[in-house]
């Protein structure tokens, strides 16, 4: 390798290829120079005095001054130059020539020819998961220095080339996560490879950080996620039925009625304040002109009989769709098909308002029927019911600020009465029973619920 090197040198320097660098005081000779020389081509130029170091992709060379030509040491283990200057003190350039002319001044150079010397690796360290650094004690002064390393990777035998930075420091990219890793590395620069071949001591790289184990807190109920009784339902309102295995519901009162597309599982319920901010509103079932007639779509239930029967006929019976849980969403649109929908705060019946509710901008409000308002006069009091069972004995309300006073349903008896369930705790035997109303009552009180 040293030999091809000097060759090449010897073509550079006798081919008569000018290099130029300007200086402050070219006519004074330098007692050391600087040659960056191009590896490809061979061009060899003299750097500038204000450059601080030969561009990356030179090799960098250092030469000396000599008194005369007889002073040159011209064995194997050095080379010279001949650098012409002007005489004119104006002019600043130096050349490198066979020979210089008279009018310029021959100085003498001369630099030793050596294989560098690789440094010790003083130490090895990790650098996360795909990388180390490999830390060199300072290199030996020679006159051709270190241009970069050879970095031999003992684990997988790749070999890949490197400089320093500030040729103590070897960094080593692309390695995996939690391997075993030792270099070789072996210095180049101008005279050509080092005899000595350094080796690291092992290190090993990080390991891979694990994925995060993201705990996902459960939707909550007003959100989409499950619910409880009392909690916040995504209507705004408050949960006042649960069921687990679910239930018909929706327009058309069908196990794909729910606003996801399947059953219902809640009901919920808005704060008294949803009509008009100072209570349940007193409305009639039916506006003027629609009192005495059937709604088209809604069946009638039942018929006026004794207070104490009424509960058995009404709730939740299989022969009375119309009164099951769930049903009142149907029930109500066909109620608003027949009287026509209306603004919340002039409506002036019970099905319409009901419907007009849009809370948290939901529009499946309706007026509930007697199984779904049984089952909510039975939570305002603090009771659990059956479906079948009718609300009461409980002497107050503890909950969602009902009035002592009848609540009507979505359910027709006939063509002149609707079913209401009768809501004064406390009041005796009649506490709780559901019992029928004239269409054009104005003595009544509603309140809206949804399903989902």
């Amino acid at each position: 390798m040293r030999k091809l090197v000097s060759l090449a040198f010897v073509l550079v320097f006798t081919s008569g290829l000018l290099s130029t660098a300007s200086t402050s005081q070219a006519s004074t000779p330098q007692p050391t120079i600087i040659s960056c020389i191009n590896p490809s081509t061979h061009a060899q130029i003299i750097l500038h005095s204000d450059v601080a170091a030969c561009p990356a992709s030179t090799f960098t060379t250092i030469w000396h001054l000599n008194q005369s030509d007889n002073s040159i040491n011209s064995g194997a283990n050095s080379l010279k130059i001949i650098v012409c200057t002007t005489k004119n003190s104006e002019l600043t350039y130096q050349l490198i020539r066979t020979t210089c002319p008279k009018y310029q001044t021959t100085n003498f150079y001369s630099r030793s020819v050596a294989a560098p010397i690789t440094q010790q690796i003083i130490r090895i360290t990790p650098l996360g998961i795909d990388g180390a650094l490999l830390t060199l004690a300072p290199p030996a002064k020679t006159d051709a220095p270190i241009a970069y390393y050879l970095i031999k990777n003992l684990t997988t035998g790749t070999v890949t080339g490197a400089r320093t930075t500030g040729l103590t420091s070897l960094y080593v990219y692309k390695l995996k996560p939690s391997t075993k890793y030792s270099f070789q590395i072996i210095a180049v620069s101008l005279d050509g490879l080092s005899g000595y071949v350094a080796t690291s001591s092992a290190v090993t790289t990080a390991e891979m950080p694990k994925a995060p184990t993201l705990t996902i807190a459960p939707a909550s109920c007003s959100a989409g996620g499950a619910c409880a009784v009392g909690d916040t339902g995504p209507g705004g309102g408050t949960v006042f039925y649960v069921s687990t295995v679910g239930f018909n519901c929706g327009p058309t009162n069908s196990s794909t009625g729910s606003p996801t597309g399947g059953l219902c599982h809640y009901l919920e319920v808005p704060a008294n304040t949803w009509f008009n901010g100072s209570g349940d509103p007193f409305l009639r079932w039916a506006k003027s002109g629609f009192q005495n007639i059937d709604v088209p779509g809604l069946t009638n239930i039942g018929s006026l009989d004794a207070f104490d029967t009424n509960a058995v006929t009404v709730l939740q019976n299989p022969a009375n769709p119309g009164a099951e849980l769930g049903a009142g969403y149907a029930n109500t649109l066909a109620i608003v098909a027949q009287q026509g929908s209306c603004v919340l705060a002039s409506c002036a019946y019970a099905a319409g308002a009901a419907h007009a509710y849009a809370g948290n901008s939901l529009s499946d409000w309706y007026l509930p029927n007697p199984t779904e308002l049984n089952q909510l006069l039975a939570w305002a009091r603090g009771e659990t019911r059956d479906l079948t069972q009718r609300a009461g004995p409980a002497a107050s309300y503890v909950q969602g600020g009902f009035a002592s006073a009848n609540y009507l349903s979505s359910s027709a008896i006939n063509s002149d009465y609707v079913w209401y369930q009768y809501s004064s705790p406390g009041g005796g035997l009649n506490e709780g029973v559901i019992n029928g109303a004239a269409k054009n009552d104005a003595a009544l009180k509603l309140r809206p619920i949804r399903a989902f």
